[in-house]
């Protein structure tokens, strides 16, 4: 969603379509947003502040404590989702953002 500067006190900027996306999905009542993110607490705490004052409503932060453990599956270490807006799950910000944007808003509206 922020584009990486890594310069401290360095204002962030989103990607193209990230929080038009974001809202979007936050106006969902049977989406649940989860931050995903390596931030230190105090940069998270930050961040959610701005989300929320951008409409965006993160449920969790790094974790999913609606899904629980089964037989076949573990989720202490490891929760579940089914979408990941994040370079490690191949999603290039540059390119993927305004395609999703475009097919929420098609949904949505």
């Amino acid at each position: 969603m922020i584009v990486s500067n890594y310069r401290k006190g360095k204002l962030e900027e989103f990607f193209p379509f990230a929080v038009e996306s974001l809202q979007l999905l936050s106006k969902q009542s049977d989406i649940c947003l989860i931050l995903y993110t390596s931030s230190h607490q105090r940069k998270i705490d930050t961040y959610l502040e701005k989300f929320k004052n951008l409409g965006i409503k993160f449920a969790y932060v790094n974790e999913n404590p609606e899904e629980c453990n089964t037989e076949y599956a573990n989720f202490d270490r490891k929760f579940y989702f089914n979408v990941l807006f994040d370079d490690k799950g191949g999603f290039d910000p540059l390119e993927d953002w305004e395609p999703v944007y475009n097919f929420l808003k098609k949904l949505y509206s």
